[in-house]
């Protein structure tokens, strides 16, 4: 069993038992990071709701280390400038699922280059794009792990929580029946031991974290359960 902790609070917390996941990196900056997180960072009664648009200091910026993993993110189909910069013995995760930009996926030949370089890649996906057609192009030219999921898109950004689970507990059991290769890395709405319990019940082995972490208070009780 794997806890990750995602971005973007996998960039600056460490705890025992888990990895981190660092990121989402582009290959150029993108400043502005604080003031987006001030202008449209916001708790409805949906869940939390951002637009902060992949804001980060850009790949070349990342000190790589094997013990978390990296996560990547091009906006113009420029997935191949990673591959000079990224050392081969990292751990990467493709992210092929920001709301905040726009919908973009990476073309095979990259997406290649990738599996070639790369032994540790993961794949986050949108609920909002045909998750099945997506699992179907990424395990056929040799993806076998993909993270469930990130942020619902809305109207003024990305929606994270509780509306995340309702998409994964309905997909999960379809994915693991139609992909049996496929290994689920899943998150979204993990605010208590019974939402971890819900997708453990699911046969789920890897799960994520992140908007926990606005309530760190809560973050103890369920390491606790994904620790026993």
């Amino acid at each position: 069993m794997s806890i990750y902790i995602s971005p973007p609070f996998g960039t600056w917390i460490n705890l025992k038992n888990t990895i981190s996941i660092r990121g989402s990196f582009t290959p150029d900056p993108r400043s502005g990071l604080i003031r987006q997180i001030f202008k449209t960072l916001r708790y409805t009664k949906r869940g939390w709701v951002n637009k902060i648009g992949l804001r980060n200091p850009g790949i070349r910026k990342v000190s790589f280390d094997t013990s978390s993993v990296v996560s990547l993110a091009a906006l113009n189909d420029d997935w191949d400038k990673f591959i000079d910069i990224v050392p081969a013995g990292q751990k990467i995760e493709l992210n092929l699922s920001c709301p905040n930009v726009y919908n973009y996926f990476i073309n095979p030949a990259t997406l290649t280059h990738f599996i070639l370089k790369y032994d540790w890649i993961s794949c986050k996906l949108s609920p909002n794009n045909d998750i099945f057609n997506q699992c179907d192009f990424l395990s056929y030219y040799g993806i076998n792990r993909i993270h469930l999921s990130n942020t619902v898109s809305v109207d003024k950004g990305g929606l994270s929580g509780k509306e995340v689970k309702k998409f994964n507990l309905q997909y999960i059991p379809q994915i693991q029946k139609q992909f049996p290769g496929l290994e689920i890395i899943a998150g979204g709405g993990i605010y208590s031991p019974q939402d971890f319990c819900d997708y453990k019940i699911l046969g789920i082995t890897n799960f994520s974290l992140s908007t926990i972490f606005f309530t760190p208070w809560k973050v103890k009780k369920v390491l606790q359960v994904a620790n026993n």
